[in-house]
């Protein structure tokens, strides 16, 4: 009969235990600005090497390409019309832009803003002779 109050009364005892050795809940620190710093400033370095960055270089890498178009070149533009360039013109020394005509068919000549130049488009015998190189 011993042993069964034993287990009667075992659940109320183990609770009261637990409660007895709860630790007293932190106090909030007045420092939570400075200690939530380093976390803050990590989600930025992350955000700007992983968005910001990627992003330039992309576009430093295009403006570069655009400026060193030259007569003859095949390029694509950002609404898909491919053909070749047949004259190069800066708009104005303020204007960054430059005026790029292309030729798109025999009579057909199309004049565009260089910033609207998605890319060259490589000759296959160039990319066959660097792949027979390699």
């Amino acid at each position: 009969m011993n042993d069964l109050s034993l287990w009667v009364h075992f659940p109320w005892e183990f609770t009261t235990l637990f409660a007895q050795q709860q630790a007293q809940p932190e106090q909030p620190n007045g420092n939570w600005f400075l200690s939530s710093l380093p976390l803050m400033l990590m989600i930025v370095f992350a955000y700007y090497m992983l968005l910001i960055r990627p992003q330039q270089q992309q576009e430093n890498r295009r403006k570069s390409m655009i400026e060193s178009l030259k007569k003859n070149d095949r390029v694509i533009t950002k609404g898909g019309i491919i053909g070749v360039v047949t004259g190069v013109r800066q708009l104005s020394e303020k204007s960054k832009d430059s005026e790029i005509t292309i030729r798109t068919h025999e009579d057909t000549k199309i004049t565009i803003l260089g910033s609207m130049i998605e890319g060259k488009m490589v000759e296959e015998k160039a990319t066959k002779e660097k792949a027979v190189k390699e």
